[in-house]
């Protein structure tokens, strides 16, 4: 439905109607847009069942986070999801989100007959449809890394070493330490390497763990020697959804 202040423009048919729509759909779509290097974007072609829908859906939809994922409606009316919004949607990577309304059939033969690999969905709760664009939009983001610090150990001994492998003796000053874990190694406050504990040991026996105040071995692997006197925190890693 027009809205007060919006303008009306006559055409002589309704295929020109539609041409000029869609060039002026594109050309919106289309406009500089010059997110951060750190963010991504997310494009989204909204369509419902009244006017009151759009609003509310623009207002929730503001309120998620866009630090990381910046969200671009690119076109938002009511009415069904049509062959110029599939058209829109190929052009620009969209998603096309229906609220309370439905695809019609032209468009529906339109993904069929091109095969256009189109994400379309129609929701009948605000909140589901939220949700849904939350996800997508932390599928765009790259895994995180999360790293978990466990324990340091100060190095007191150092014995065998070979290539890129090395076994030394130290005591746990801090937290517990766990075999297979990741090792940062730092001499003088300063990192210098960073490798993985291959082994641990305690009286020459394998291990699983070990806590603060005990003296342990450990089986090195990492480009650099350690030295006595160097400290060894010890941590896991995992990769984790990227969160907004």
């Amino acid at each position: 439905m027009p809205r007060v202040g919006e303008k009306l423009k006559v055409f002589p048919d309704l295929e020109k109607a539609k041409t000029y729509l869609q060039i002026s759909e594109e050309k919106e779509a289309q406009k500089a847009f010059e997110p951060k290097p750190d963010q991504k974007v997310l494009n989204l072609i909204l369509k419902t069942d009244v006017l009151g829908s759009i609003e509310a859906l623009a207002e929730v939809l503001g309120k998620l986070p866009q630090e990381k994922v910046v969200l671009r409606i690119l076109k938002a009316e009511v009415g069904e999801i049509n062959e110029n919004d599939i058209k829109l949607a190929k052009d620009t990577r969209a998603f096309v989100l229906g609220f309370r309304t439905k695809t019609n059939q032209t468009a529906k033969k339109l993904l069929q007959r091109e095969d256009i690999k189109i994400k379309i969905k129609n929701f009948e709760i605000i909140y589901d449809l939220v949700e849904e664009v939350r996800n997508f939009m932390e599928r765009i983001l790259e895994p995180e890394t999360v790293r978990n610090d466990l324990g340091k150990i100060k190095v007191l001994v150092t014995f065998w070493s070979k290539k890129k492998r090395q076994i030394v003796g130290g005591r746990i000053s801090e937290g517990v330490v766990k075999k297979g874990t990741r090792i940062e190694v730092s001499r003088e406050e300063e990192i210098i390497d960073k490798g993985r504990m291959i082994d641990l040991q305690r009286n020459k026996k394998s291990i699983e763990k070990a806590s603060k105040g005990e003296e342990v071995g450990i089986l090195y692997e990492g480009s650099k020697k350690i030295e006595k006197g160097d400290v060894l925190t010890i941590y896991t890693e995992k990769r984790e959804k990227g969160a907004l």
